[in-house]
């Protein structure tokens, strides 16, 4: 029972150093990349092109922009990789608490798939807009 603790320690410290440290290290050699190639880009304006657009925002737009861009890559990354891992490592461990009541996760499963992706309708609009706007309407406005 001791080495079986073991065992799950270990594997905790593979998935912390995977998503502490290889995925911002692919997040921020993505940054690096974008930063690169719009720093070139930007070199190759013309003076006109540069007091068109002006060079503060040229610059707040290559700092914060792909700043914003690499994090969205950074936690992309984080959720492909761990979510798969996660729902794997979950499975395995209720089916080493109770293999009898396993099935439910070989029904419950498919089924959720399978009614989120084809047999679910969909909403379309803005749902959050509408219902401040219905919360809202005894309010009076000046």
């Amino acid at each position: 029972m001791v080495r079986l603790e073991a065992d799950a320690s270990d594997r905790f410290r593979e998935h912390v150093d995977v998503e502490r440290v290889v995925l911002p290290k692919l997040g921020y050699a993505f940054g690096r990349d974008v930063r690169r190639s719009l720093f070139h880009t930007v070199g190759e304006y013309s003076a006109r092109e540069v007091a068109h657009f002006g060079t503060p925002s040229l610059i707040t737009r290559i700092t914060n922009d792909v700043q914003q861009v690499q994090m969205l890559a950074m936690m992309g990354a984080t959720m492909l990789v761990m979510a798969p891992l996660m729902s794997i490592g979950g499975i395995v461990m209720a089916v080493r608490q109770d293999v009898g009541l396993s099935w439910i996760l070989a029904v419950s499963i498919p089924a959720g798939t399978l009614t989120r992706s084809s047999a679910w309708p969909r909403r379309r609009g803005n749902t959050v807009g509408a219902s401040a706007e219905v919360s809202s309407s005894g309010v009076r406005r000046r």
